[in-house]
């Protein structure tokens, strides 16, 4: 058992040894310089938590070790984590009461235990001389009970101390950035939080600033610092757009819901409409006349309303604002391609036709309930994050919600039917596919 034991230690070592963790920061530009907060998602492990624009997010690895039952709580800050040995435990208790904190190793055995009576309200304590390896700390009082996995990459032994910090300004408080070297004392106001990772994981980051939103992804393999470029994007009904760089351009990452168009001039509320055959009349229309369908998946517009009465051919990208915010777009089938190509370079640019191996995989919104399962190849790598969001069909029939996703192009195939992008939950590749006039579909602008 001993031998099974510390062939177990031996592997547990030389892959926490191998592990790479990575710190992450954040900026801003354009609009903005400054992010207010961060949305932070990985997507390959379907997990995510909210930080501020100042945290610094440390991704760490969890390359052979098992959760160990241990349950993440981001009410509790540690920072630095990983550790170089010492850290700050910051944490908020909601009533005054007695109060302990434990540190657990990876077997469950108790390192360390304190019991103090604390007042309701913010507290700070600084843990030194933690050896290296992974813990888990514990807080418990009354009516709180939290918890978060520890790493410490410190090689020296030493007596580890827990003391409850008593000034703000954390005057007593030593511990040193392991990346650094720098006294940690100088990062009041903000805070290093931790999240687990794998090599090869996707994380996306959706930065906020005022109205301003924008979406970033990143496959970590480095220390390094994620700038988001906000751009104003708001519709003539009050409705902030969070935005997304994709290569050249920069796309709407969720769909239009307008009832105007940029001048204030309405567009007509399609509810019991009807047969739309022939009918050039500005629809647009709540999937099933769900007006809660809306908020998550945008509204659904005849070409008419998209396109503002504008008429533009496939040979010619027209840059017509349409529908869209004013600075935006409705984007040419010629853009769309371009988009396709740049996130899968195998991607066939013809008129019509399956296009790439993994267009849709990459644009596909995923973590979410929004796609019927299986939600093939889904991966948001883009950080487009497409929904299914169906359409309405010309007779007046709502098809597809959840299972297809069908987004106009400005660009005419013929005198009837216009170019459009189609996702299905089915396949990671997209399809141009010819979308009747009359039907409606979802719209996502580009940024002129």
């Amino acid at each position: 058992m001993k031998k099974i034991l510390l062939l177990f230690l031996l592997i547990f070592s030389i892959a926490f040894s191998n592990a790479q963790n990575y710190q992450i920061s954040f900026t801003g530009s354009g609009a903005s310089t400054i992010v207010d907060s961060v949305k932070v998602e990985n997507l390959s492990q379907c997990i995510s938590l909210n930080i501020g624009g100042n945290d610094t997010l440390s991704l760490i690895s969890t390359v052979g070790i098992n959760d160990l039952g241990s349950i993440e709580d981001n009410s509790i800050k540690l920072y630095p984590n990983p550790s170089p040995g010492n850290c700050l435990i910051d944490f908020k208790l909601p009533t005054q009461s007695k109060t302990t904190i434990g540190l657990y190793d990876i077997t469950g055995k108790i390192i360390l235990k304190s019991e103090e009576f604390l007042s309701q309200g913010h507290h700070i304590y600084n843990l030194t001389g933690i050896k290296n390896g992974i813990y888990f700390l514990k807080i418990e009082s009354d009516n709180y009970t939290c918890s978060a996995k520890l790493v410490s990459v410190n090689s020296i032994d030493g007596e580890i101390e827990l003391n409850h910090v008593e000034s703000v300004s954390m005057k007593n408080c030593q511990t040193t950035d392991s990346e650094t070297g720098k006294n940690m004392v100088s990062k009041i106001g903000k805070s290093i939080i931790g999240i687990q990772y794998l090599p090869g994981d996707v994380f996306l980051f959706k930065g906020k600033s005022g109205i301003y939103s924008t979406i970033s992804t990143l496959v970590p393999n480095q220390n390094q610092t994620v700038n988001f470029n906000f751009s104003p994007c708001t519709d003539a009904d009050s409705n902030h757009y969070t935005v997304v760089q994709i290569g050249t351009q920069t796309w709407m990452a969720e769909n239009l819901r307008t009832t105007k168009y940029s001048d204030g001039t309405a567009m007509i509320n399609g509810t019991g409409a009807g047969d739309l055959s022939g009918n050039t009349t500005k629809y647009y229309f709540d999937y099933a006349n769900t007006p809660a369908m809306t908020a998550i998946f945008g509204k659904l517009y005849t070409w008419a309303a998209t396109m503002n009465g504008a008429i533009t051919s496939n040979s010619v990208p027209s840059g017509v604002q349409g529908a869209c915010p004013s600075g935006w777009h409705i984007p040419s089938d010629a853009e769309w391609n371009i988009m396709d190509k740049y996130v899968d370079s195998s991607v066939d640019t013809t008129a019509a036709g399956w296009i790439g191996t993994d267009v849709a995989g990459k644009l596909k919104a995923t973590c979410t309930t929004f796609w019927n399962s299986p939600n093939t190849g889904a991966t948001d790598s883009s950080g487009f994050s497409a929904l299914a969001g169906g359409h309405r069909y010309v007779t007046g029939p709502f098809y597809w919600i959840y299972a297809i996703g069908y987004w106009w192009s400005s660009s005419e195939y013929n005198t009837y039917n216009i170019l459009i992008m189609t996702m299905s939950s089915l396949g990671s590749n997209a399809y141009i596919d010819l979308g009747g006039k009359e039907d409606a579909c979802s719209v996502r602008c580009v940024k002129n």
